[in-house]
């Protein structure tokens, strides 16, 4: 098993749960897909502007 991904693991299902680094990891989890979920509508907008501009 590589290192990084048991160290990953291991504080990210800790028995703590107001561990600062699960706070942090939700966080930046949350983030990354509000951002993905924003950049896949914008695209989807885009792109039935141009269907519509081209007819």
């Amino acid at each position: 098993m590589n290192l990084a991904f048991h160290i990953a693991r291991r504080y990210l299902f800790s028995k703590k749960s107001h561990n600062a680094i699960n706070i942090i990891s939700m966080v930046s989890v949350f983030g990354v897909a509000a951002a993905t979920i924003a950049m896949v509508c914008t695209l989807s907008v885009f792109n039935g502007f141009q269907d519509l501009l081209t007819g």
